[in-house]
């Protein structure tokens, strides 16, 4: 995908007169908790609406091998912040977390560059006296579930009360609650998005 920047942006960055200052920015999302947002710097920084806490964070080079192993960022931020320090006792080592690293240039706060931002999950994370370290990369692909839903030839994914009703149901009528079967579908004239396969049926099906 190729990488899109404002005009304005170029030009600042290309100005020998322009002050410029880049800032590493980081939201750490672990399930459950509040987002942590930092910025490695001596005092707090609003990006895009948002208020970053100033704090010495370090983002390493991506690690890259020959030997097949998924390439890793690592990310330290001192061991000092004690909401972080907490966040990752609290969350037995914020496992699978979501980081966002952002890029900023100060000059270019107001508005987000997605072209300067990169999603990653925290693979393992680790602390010492100074410094809390997480090591960022993409969930293991040998792990993903394969295929990634449950295919059956009798019940319907999107009965659940989460998922009735909702864009892949496609149901828009007065009944409330759905048992899954494809005769109760039929009953209310919407067997056309039923989510299963009746010819998975093993009462059907010639090999």
């Amino acid at each position: 995908m190729a990488v899109t920047l404002p005009s304005s942006f170029k030009e600042s960055l290309i100005d020998p007169l322009d002050k410029n200052v880049w800032l590493w920015m980081v939201q750490l999302a672990v399930p459950s908790e509040s987002t942590q947002y930092i910025v490695g710097n001596n005092e707090h920084v609003t990006y895009n609406g948002q208020l970053y806490s100033a704090d010495n964070i370090e983002v390493g080079a991506r690690n890259i091998n020959s030997e097949g192993n998924i390439p890793t960022i690592t990310l330290r931020t001192t061991a000092l912040n004690s909401t972080i320090y907490e966040l990752v006792q609290r969350s037995s080592g914020a496992s699978g977390a979501d980081v966002k690293l952002i890029k900023v240039n100060n000059d270019f706060l107001t508005t987000s560059i997605p072209a300067l931002e990169a999603d990653f999950e925290n693979l393992v994370s680790r602390s010492d006296e100074e410094w809390i370290y997480f090591t960022l990369g993409i969930p293991n692909p040998m792990l993903k579930r394969t295929p990634l839903r449950d295919y059956s030839s009798s019940i319907c994914p999107y009965a659940t009360p989460t998922l009735f009703k909702k864009s892949r149901c496609g149901y828009t009528g007065a009944a409330t609650t759905c048992t899954g079967t494809y005769e109760d579908c039929l009953s209310k004239g919407n067997q056309t998005s039923w989510g299963e396969f009746i010819g998975l049926d093993n009462s059907s099906m010639e090999v």
